[in-house]
């Protein structure tokens, strides 16, 4: 019998009454056992321990592939952590123990059963990863050529396919704006179509003060066990003896010491553009603190508790009110993708240039590879640039209601669709708190490109002499910064040797043309320099000075930052 055909007689047996009970005695009781199951003959408990051995084993491996896999970068990292956590609750506690962030998740993930089990696994669904300049997506977004997006455009994604997009460069070189003045930073957004339905998530978080992260490290939550379910219960014992009954200190956003790490997602119908669900959540070492907006959530509350709960679920989920509007604007990025700014070819063949290739190639983990594009630049004056956002409402005439896995119910729009139903009901508390929809965007280090021609020819034949026979040396080396006194502070070149970078520098400064000195600013030795070079090269892509060369206009700080985030990401 194949999974898929395991499946379906799995869902065609639990809408059948008696084994509907059966599976609802199956459920742990308060000490974590299933009651059921102790009062089985020995000889069937015996052969039920093999099976559970068998399955154990495939959760283990399914767990180690997840941890194993992806490009590395948080977005992509944050769902393998979900994964992993959601397959630990299946194997640990059954089906019904998941957090409330999995009605979230689920969307980017693959449940399917173990063979010959009728135990759940979760896995990833396909994924593409994407680099991106923030300055150049908001120099995008706020030109006429995004203008013409329109939300269901993205009806023409491919469907069940998981799109990440991660900023290069400084995390630190924009920071956002609320109305109270606090400050947030944005790392990352992913999203995936399934049907009319887009879900989506943002990694981000706000920007502290060391006295108040010092703070937040302080005060520390108590996790409480009473009030839970006997299956959680049971989970959450087995997680206190490990981490202890505390919250843990905040996450860190990665690339940041005092930014709290906080993930964001929810779900928008891209036919009435209208945002069905939210949730927002902060990282801290043992748990996430979570809210959302689901009114079925509150159902189960007693009355004078449910407005109480909004109110202050309400009050949460406008904290961040920043991160909802630039979710929104994030929703142009597969646009920006494919945008391509268009010259004619006879100004082209007139001007004597060539369009420039990027070479980014083998990373640390993965292959980089560019988007082919013609950037066009403006120079502005201006610190601050005021981003209007596009703005869609909060669905207030209705909510999800979900449904036992592979029941059939109906969606807005009365399609048939498994797994939950649409509820009319009237939610006006769900609305939206009014803004004047301005982001302010606090800008950083100044787009450039510097003319330093004549340095960059002094040292072309001695780049040229050392990467002869890159193709059968080995990659170990180091990777080093160097700068030279006559060019600009801000000016560095990012490079690897296999052999000493001082005796670099010295050849660079040998080399007919360069009036001064390079020096080594700090080296890096690494068993894989070329690849981290790579790496480095595509993270810092937004600062290069030259598309062909290996000097970037970029403060010395960053540079440091974005190597050690790397290695960071890398080391496990």
């Amino acid at each position: 019998m194949s999974d898929d055909e395991r499946k379906q007689r799995l869902d065609v047996l639990r809408k059948i009454p008696d084994f509907a009970a059966m599976d609802h005695r199956l459920h742990l009781n308060a000490g974590g056992k299933i009651p059921r199951l102790e009062n089985l003959p020995r000889s069937e408990r015996r052969r039920l321990a093999v099976e559970t051995k068998k399955i154990v084993a495939q959760y283990k491996r399914t767990m180690q592939n997840l941890s194993k896999s992806g490009a590395g970068f948080p977005n992509d990292q944050l769902l393998r952590q979900l994964a992993i956590e959601y397959n630990h609750r299946y194997a640990a506690s059954g089906i019904r123990t998941q957090p409330l962030n999995f009605n979230y998740f689920e969307p980017f993930c693959r449940i399917s059963l173990i063979p010959r089990s009728v135990a759940p696994k979760v896995e990833i669904i396909e994924e593409y990863d994407h680099l991106y300049s923030l300055r150049d997506f908001l120099d995008y977004i706020t030109s006429e050529d995004s203008e013409k997006f329109a939300l269901e455009s993205l009806l023409n994604m491919a469907e069940g396919r998981v799109f990440h997009f991660t900023r290069n460069g400084d995390i630190a070189e924009f920071s956002f704006l609320n109305s109270e003045g606090k400050e947030f930073l944005i790392s990352g957004f992913s999203m995936v179509r399934h049907g009319n339905y887009l879900h989506w998530y943002m990694i981000g978080g706000e920007l502290l003060t060391q006295d108040e992260w010092l703070g937040r490290c302080s005060k520390q939550k108590e996790i409480n066990e009473e009030g839970l379910q006997p299956d959680k219960r049971a989970f959450l014992k087995d997680a206190i003896k490990i981490n202890g009954n505390k919250s843990g200190e905040p996450v860190a956003l990665e690339g940041t010491k005092t930014a709290v790490r906080t993930i964001i997602s929810g779900e928008i119908d891209l036919i009435t553009q209208k945002h069905n669900s939210r949730y927002y959540m902060t990282e801290y070492e043992n748990t996430f603190s979570g809210h959302c907006d689901e009114p079925e959530v509150f159902e189960m509350l007693p009355e004078d508790k449910r407005k109480e709960t909004i109110a202050k679920t309400k009050t949460e989920l406008d904290k961040a009110s920043v991160m909802w509007d630039l979710a929104e604007a994030f929703f142009q990025l597969p646009s920006y993708f494919s945008s391509r700014a268009t010259i004619e070819r006879e100004i082209l063949d007139k001007s004597g240039q060539r369009l420039p290739r990027k070479k980014a190639g083998q990373g640390l983990k993965s292959k980089y590879k560019f988007v082919t594009a013609i950037e066009v630049t403006e120079n502005k004056s201006e610190p601050i640039v005021k981003v209007n956002l596009p703005h869609y409402e909060t669905e207030t005439e209705g909510y999800w209601r979900r449904l036992d896995r592979g029941a059939k119910g109906r969606d807005q729009h009365g399609n048939e669709i498994e797994g939950k139903t649409w509820v009319k009901a009237t939610n006006k508390w769900r609305e939206r708190s009014s803004s004047d929809n301005v982001v302010f965007v606090k800008d950083g280090i100044v787009s450039a490109k510097i003319k330093i021609k004549e340095y960059q020819d002094a040292a072309k034949a001695v780049e040229l002499a050392d990467r002869q026979g890159s193709e059968e040396a080995q990659d170990v080396g180091e990777l080093y910064v160097l700068r030279c006194a006559a060019m600009d502070e801000e000016i560095y070149k990012i490079g690897f040797t296999r052999k000493d970078s001082y005796q670099r520098a010295k050849q660079l400064s040998s080399a007919t043309g360069v009036p001064l000195s390079f020096i080594v600013v700090k080296v890096w030795q690494h068993s894989n320099a070329k690849e981290l070079e790579a790496e480095v090269h595509v993270m810092l892509d937004s600062y290069r000075v030259n598309d062909s060369r290996e000097f970037f206009k970029v403060g010395y700080d960053v540079i440091e930052n974005v190597v050690e985030t790397i290695l960071m990401r890398h080391s496990n």
